[in-house]
């Protein structure tokens, strides 16, 4: 298992990649966005049952409630993830991204480094 260091945050999504990353680095910190997106109440039902079956540290933040104004109609949110970092640096200083295969101009190493 891969140590976490514990003023880290996962940034969670609420889907299932997000799951098994957390659920593999054993259950960290984890902070949601709720963003105003379609997927938006689908997420966070999800984000609420799993706080209360596996009584997890995840917080959920509305400040970027906003963002679903951008939303386009495949779903895609331009630099989503960078406000996400932005954001979730005032909850932890270090951030753990996980992603499985998803690509986006802001999803690349490029963009992580």
């Amino acid at each position: 298992m891969t140590r976490i260091l514990s003023d880290a945050a996962l940034l969670f999504s609420g889907g299932l990649d997000s799951f098994v990353q957390w659920r593999l680095l054993g259950m960290p910190q984890a902070i949601y966005f709720n963003i105003g997106n379609r997927a938006g109440i689908r997420e966070k039902a999800i984000i609420e049952a799993m706080r209360d079956k596996y009584k997890a540290d995840i917080i959920i933040d509305e400040s970027l409630s906003w963002l679903g104004y951008q939303e386009m109609p495949n779903g895609y949110i331009i630099y989503r993830n960078l406000y996400f970092l932005m954001t979730a640096a005032l909850y932890a200083e270090n951030i753990i991204l996980c992603q499985i295969a998803e690509h986006a101009p802001y999803k690349c190493q490029h963009f992580y480094r």
